[in-house]
């Protein structure tokens, strides 16, 4: 195909994508054969559930619920957007909870969600989601023996990639974007006072220093809080893994053992050369060069960027959270002991 043209293969590639999703053949649809991986969005989910499925032995389901959000159009449409939609653990809704054994039992095809598999005829899947920390729990409640993985990442690295066209912009520019006060205050207080249900549950007793937030940063944090929030308070330990996108970095054998541990796998030394070897890989998504892998600079490149003053909000509203326990936010790696501790 070297002879065909970019453009041509731009108009090609949805019906190619469209073609090889509808080829997927799923021959076990017991979505006890599933496994869950939820994020928030640019936490490194596509790289980490790429390492996860090394040896591509599951269906690789891209973030099916953005291709088909859950409770669509009923409580979808109700927020400005979907990034802290939550669904209470005990919401038996009969529609979201048949919307979700369609898609986790692998019935569901769409040419996003398989873009990044690599098998045709498949008897697992490994399904990451981007928008599920606030009904994970309700999706763990409803499928009990579907394994869970929440993944974490540093939340300034993942601000300010959330929303580099502003954080990458000169101190004055940013500041003429910030004079925009009063639309993107309206629009902060919808997204997270907007959800009853969310409130009364988690967020009303914080609701005069969430209400205080004021700077881009501060309440992209607050965002990022909630995100993490919400899951690590709602599961038991035992009940969930967390993982840690800056461990896939700098110890990535110790953090691949844990994720087979939890998923009742053995990773013998061969299978651990055939993960080392995809690690050296960037993700499907990723505009990384295999060479600017290097796992130290991937999780600490962000602290010659980020202002202080960056750092020191980012701080002062995981303090609001007692989030602070598991990111200082002027350091780079987590604590995982407290991550645990705080379940």
């Amino acid at each position: 195909m070297a002879f065909v043209s970019e453009g041509v293969k731009q108009r090609l590639r949805p019906y190619y994508r469209k073609l090889r999703s509808s080829l997927i053949v799923d021959r076990n649809g017991d979505w006890r054969k599933s496994i869950f991986v939820s994020s928030g969005a640019r936490t490194g989910s596509t790289w980490v559930s790429q390492l996860i499925n090394y040896d591509n032995r599951y269906r690789y389901m891209y973030e099916p619920f953005i291709s088909m959000p859950l409770g669509y159009p009923e409580i979808f449409t109700a927020l400005p957007d979907n990034r802290i939609l939550y669904v209470r653990p005990s919401d038996d809704n009969a529609k979201y909870v048949s919307q979700a054994e369609y898609i986790v039992s692998g019935r569901f095809h769409h040419p996003r969600t398989d873009m990044y598999n690599a098998r045709f005829f498949v008897d697992k899947r490994l399904v990451k989601e981007v928008q599920s920390n606030l009904w994970l729990k309700w999706l763990k409640v409803h499928f009990p023996s579907m394994p869970v993985i929440l993944l974490l990442r540093h939340p300034v690295p993942t601000i300010r990639s959330r929303y580099a066209e502003y954080f990458d912009l000169p101190a004055q520019r940013r500041d003429e974007i910030d004079n925009d006060v009063p639309a993107r205050n309206a629009h902060y207080r919808e997204l997270v006072f907007g959800q009853p249900d969310l409130v009364a549950d988690h967020l009303e007793p914080l609701r005069s220093a969430l209400e205080a937030a004021e700077t881009v940063m501060e309440q992209r944090a607050v965002v990022w809080c909630i995100q993490n929030y919400v899951p690590l308070r709602q599961f038991a330990r035992g009940e969930i893994l967390l993982t840690f996108y800056e461990n896939f970095c700098v110890d990535p054998e110790n953090e691949i053992r844990r994720v087979c541990a939890h998923l009742g796998d053995r990773i013998d030394d061969e299978s651990l050369g055939r993960f080392l070897d995809r690690l050296r890989r960037p993700s499907a998504n990723s505009k990384l060069k295999a060479e600017m892998l290097d796992g130290w600079k991937m999780v600490s490149s962000w602290q010659k960027k980020a202002p202080a003053e960056d750092v020191a909000q980012t701080k002062a509203v995981l303090k609001i959270f007692g989030l602070d326990k598991i990111y200082d936010a002027s350091e780079p790696l987590p604590d995982v002991g407290a991550a645990n501790a705080f379940l």
